[in-house]
């Protein structure tokens, strides 16, 4: 459990953006393990839940100044907005903290 907490901490989730080929295909293994632990562990939760969990990105740290534009409190000023469905609620990154120190 702590080595999957530790893959999804240290994974480059924005490995598809680059245009080195290296980090590129270390992003595509590194999602592959992900995926297999992911599923050994029967981890009720998404993939996009985790990334979110990784990144705490919880509805309460974030505003909407935009319709269906969120971004992180305080907003800086190159920041990209982010849609409501990827915030968890504090309860639901809660609940996902709570799993992980369950399991161990």
């Amino acid at each position: 459990m702590s080595d999957f907490e530790s893959a999804l901490r240290g994974h480059d989730w924005y490995y598809a953006y680059s245009d080195d080929n290296s980090y590129w295909s270390r992003g595509v293994s590194q999602a592959r393990s992900l995926n297999i632990m992911h599923n050994k562990l029967s981890c009720p939760y998404s993939m996009g839940k985790l990334q979110s969990w990784v990144f705490k990105m919880t509805k309460d740290t974030f505003s909407e100044d935009k319709p269906g534009e969120w971004y992180r409190k305080p907003r800086e000023k190159y920041a990209a907005p982010t849609q409501e469905k990827d915030l968890l609620s504090p309860e639901e990154y809660n609940d996902i903290s709570d799993w992980f120190k369950k399991n161990r």
